[in-house]
């Protein structure tokens, strides 16, 4: 209320001005492929997602075992997985004691993403023209991709990357 009172006093209590950001839809998504098993296989681990039509929602599964929120102990579950296909550029700077190069994924300008919803996967592009921008999201004929309203995951995948697989 404070902040409320102080922003009216100097006119300036009013909404950002966003350029762009995400869309969101609320009614399922009746385009795209069903995918209700999600794998995404990494080099050093394998990721799966499985989704539960009673929820509206994909739990994760890492390596074989469920993966647990280290608050309450429940696996993780999200309404959109969102994977974005972005460049990795390996840099000059060492990540860890046995040498390995640290990885810069550079999710600025465009690329490919795959919008997994309501059991359905829908291809697309990402953007992101500027710093400041969000990413925003567009299906195939550039119209806006929306999101289910409710928590999202992003998967950032390589440029190219063949270890995505949904059914």
């Amino acid at each position: 209320a404070t902040l409320r009172y102080i922003l009216q006093e100097r006119g300036e209590e009013r909404p950002p001005a966003l350029q762009n950001g995400m869309t969101f839809r609320a009614e399922p998504w009746q385009t795209g492929e069903p995918a209700n098993r999600i794998e995404i296989r990494y080099q050093a681990a394998n990721i799966f997602w499985q989704y539960n039509p009673a929820e509206n929602r994909y739990y994760r599964w890492m390596d074989g075992q469920p993966h647990l929120d280290a608050n309450d102990e429940t696996q993780i579950r999200f309404a959109n997985i969102i994977a974005v296909g972005a460049h990795h550029q390996e840099t000059d700077i060492v990540e860890d004691m046995g040498g390995n190069l640290s990885i810069q994924i550079q999710i600025w300008g465009e690329g490919p993403v795959s919008l997994f919803r309501d059991g359905r996967r829908i291809e697309g592009r990402w953007q992101r023209l500027d710093a400041s921008d969000m990413l925003t999201f567009y299906d195939l004929e550039g119209n806006p991709l929306p999101l289910v309203p409710g928590p999202s995951f992003f998967q950032l995948v390589p440029l190219g990357f063949t270890g995505l697989v949904s059914d």
